[in-house]
């Protein structure tokens, strides 16, 4: 053997650890070993893991994103260090009147002769710390044995899951021990319901609210989130008004012209974000490279014929924005993330 190839498939390393973990072999393969990385203790191997190689890792990802709805709709930010730290400037802006956007940045027309006006812009940070997403998959000995199949298979319920779970994150996620989401965040806008209005209903006056109070520069790049329960509710209102759904050029679904994403991260029908109106654009999502895609095989189950894998990743999310703004001319608020108040 050549030691000095890599892994052909994610499916051979996954084979080769689980040879290593059911002692099959004296020592683990010499590609497996150079990806080794430190566990509890120090120790690398079983006790520890492997880390997947880049090109591996990468292949995962990129299903990740075809995949995920609202991931690849959001701003990818990869980060190589250790921790996936990282510092991104955000502009401490609360108002688009003149003097006071980007923090404080005042420019104006001049005649000859006429000094400059002073400014001085206002800055924060947004910090990102890469949270660390895993859990433990079953293969059977017959799928083990098909190297070919397993690399397929694997690729694909990781991916859909670890989607599933960075998506849910990004709606609703805590900030602690997980990405901050979009109905956690500052930013934050949250319309008022209509008066009187009935329990688990959405009207045509909560869509234009909405709207109104959506920043003017997500407008090309802004898309509604719900669920099929919400959408159901569209269904109905679009029965009595034929014109607020149609189809874009992308051949996307479009709600009074911005795409629908149906996903499961909303709310349940008549809560806080069961419809969202979301310019993810406006939301990093960092991927720590030096994390990416950790396995071991942590245990074997002999008697149900199956070997575990641990997988992890390491992934942060937080909306560029700290706050909504107040826009020129207008006493309303405005932001790239507006929701709808309960109505339950």
């Amino acid at each position: 053997m050549n030691y000095r190839e890599e892994f052909p498939s994610l499916g051979r390393m996954l084979g080769a650890t689980a040879a290593f973990a059911r002692n099959l072999e004296d020592g683990p393969d010499r590609r497996l070993a150079m990806q080794a990385v430190a566990g509890l203790g120090g120790v690398t191997g079983v006790s520890g893991g492997f880390l997947i190689p880049v090109e591996h890792a990468s292949s995962i990802w990129e299903r990740v994103d075809a995949v995920g709805q609202i991931l690849r709709r959001c701003t990818k930010q990869p980060v190589s260090t250790k921790h996936g730290d990282l510092n991104i400037p955000a502009v401490d802006e609360r108002s688009r009147a003149d003097g006071s956007r980007f923090g404080g940045l005042n420019l104006a027309w001049l005649d000859q002769g006429e000094p400059f006006p002073q400014s001085k812009p206002s800055f924060g940070l947004v910090k990102f710390r890469a949270k660390k997403l895993g859990g433990v998959i079953n293969v059977t000995d017959e799928l083990l044995g098909d190297t070919v199949a397993l690399d397929a298979w694997f690729t694909r319920v990781t991916s859909r899951e670890l989607a599933f779970d960075v998506e849910d994150s990004i709606v609703a996620g805590s900030g602690v021990g997980q990405p901050l989401g979009l109905l956690n965040a500052p930013a934050l806008i949250t319309v008022e319901k209509d008066a009187a209005q009935a329990a688990g209903t959405i009207s045509f006056d909560n869509l234009k609210a909405m709207v109104k109070r959506l920043w003017p520069g997500s407008f090309p790049t802004a898309c509604w989130l719900m669920g099929n329960d919400a959408f159901a509710e569209i269904l109905s209102m679009w029965e009595t008004d034929g014109s607020i759904l149609s189809t874009n050029s992308e051949g996307e679904r479009t709600l009074l012209d911005f795409p629908i994403v149906l996903t499961e991260a909303t709310s349940s029908l008549g809560e806080i974000g069961d419809i969202i109106l979301a310019d993810l654009a406006e939301y990093v999502v960092v991927e720590c490279e030096a994390g990416t895609g950790i396995l071991s095989s942590i245990h074997v189950r002999f008697v149900a014929d199956e070997t575990a894998f641990r997988v992890a990743a390491r992934v942060d999310g937080a909306p560029a924005w700290t706050s909504p703004v107040t826009v020129k001319n207008s006493a309303e608020t405005v932001s790239p993330f507006v929701t709808l108040e309960a109505r339950n």
